[in-house]
């Protein structure tokens, strides 16, 4: 087994052929392949940018891909099409109510897409999210068992606790075969990959068509930038096509500076027969003024106008929001979100537009 991980660790992924790739992994017979069943009401969330000021309004919008890719991905090969999604630290997921949750399961789904790790460290991004509910059970292979991940989240926690009372039930040489192969999978998995050199996914990408081609569905594996505390999944689009269902989507704005920070905008949870929905809550702006808050007043203010001038729709739509809820005229001023910011109150401040006549 280390022969063939250390032929697989030498290969140049830039030259050598997918046939090479899948051969090696093919050779790994001995390996134990943990499963997990996804039951009838588990979640699993998909973003998708509103790049060029799109607007999206049906579940054609946020199912996978209409074309095959033209790159390899972290769990697609060249030419393949895939739902990649996020799911959450709950197996029943109460999305109605839980927001830090949902946020936790849009972040991870956001920070593989192209757009991201093209985009300017300090930006700022409108997505569109799409909550899909299990409605009949399916099977999948999980790559989170790696000891690294354990204290990250709660989820895979309990999925290494499965997986190490899975082994039990293997024999010796199963089991040493199984940290081998796992250790050396789970670093390719969560492996940084720079924009642009996509040949370094071929690893991963030709593992996930061999779980394919085991009869699986998908295969779960931990976020790369959310340091194993996020958990992504892709599946094949037919089984987005039959068994999961569009219950709820929404709206969302990130902010970039020295980290990520993400405000819910508008929502609905009315998804029409024809896979139309008209967003029919929105918020008042307080997510905006906390993301500002939470990233710094004076260094965002500068990103904020950066990103106004260059006709950032995100940026204008966030600038609006907090005109229009503190009932202002002109430009928003550095002053003024420094006055709104440099204060412990700051949600008395927002309850009771205090610095309305200051501005």
């Amino acid at each position: 087994m280390s022969e063939i991980i250390d032929k697989l660790k030498k290969l140049d992924l830039e030259s050598t052929t997918g046939k090479e790739i899948s051969f090696l992994l093919n050779r790994i017979e001995t390996f134990p392949l943990f499963i997990r069943t996804f039951n009838e009401g588990e979640i699993i969330v998909r973003t998708r940018p509103n790049n060029h000021k799109h607007i999206f309004d049906s579940k054609k919008d946020l199912i996978y891909p209409p074309n095959n890719t033209e790159s390899f991905g972290r769990a697609n090969i060249k030419g393949s099409m895939s739902f990649y999604g996020s799911i959450i630290g709950n197996d029943f997921y109460s999305y109605n109510n839980n927001d830090k949750d949902l946020i936790d399961a849009i972040v991870p789904t956001i920070v593989e897409q192209s757009f991201f790790k093209s985009s300017h460290k300090d930006s700022i991004h409108k997505i569109t999210y799409g909550i899909w509910e299990v409605i009949q059970p399916f099977s999948v292979a999980v790559l989170v068992q790696n000891e690294k991940y354990i204290g990250k989240n709660y989820y895979i926690d309990n999925m290494i606790l499965d997986y190490k009372e899975f082994l039990k039930s293997k024999d010796e040489e199963e089991r040493l075969h199984a940290g081998i192969v796992t250790e050396y999978l789970s670093n390719e998995f969560s492996k940084e990959v720079p924009y642009g050199k996509d040949h370094l996914y071929r690893v991963s990408a030709y593992y996930t068509e061999r779980v394919y081609n085991l009869g699986l569905f998908g295969l779960i594996y931990p976020s790369t930038k959310m340091e194993g505390s996020g958990i992504n999944i892709v599946l094949k689009p037919e089984i987005v096509d039959n068994y999961l269902e569009l219950k709820r989507a929404g709206e969302c704005t990130i902010y970039r500076k020295n980290g990520i920070d993400v405000s819910l905008d508008r929502v609905t949870s009315v998804i029409n027969s024809d896979g139309s929905f008209i967003f029919n809550k929105e918020g008042d702006g307080r997510g905006h003024i906390a993301c500002i808050y939470r990233l710094g007043a004076k260094k965002y203010s500068e990103l904020l106008n950066f990103e106004i001038n260059k006709d950032n729709n995100a940026a204008i739509i966030v600038e609006k929001k907090l005109k229009r809820m503190f009932n202002i005229k002109g430009k928003i001023t550095v002053d003024f979100l420094q006055k709104l910011l440099d204060t412990t109150k700051i949600e008395i401040n927002i309850r009771n537009r205090r610095l309305i006549n200051e501005c």
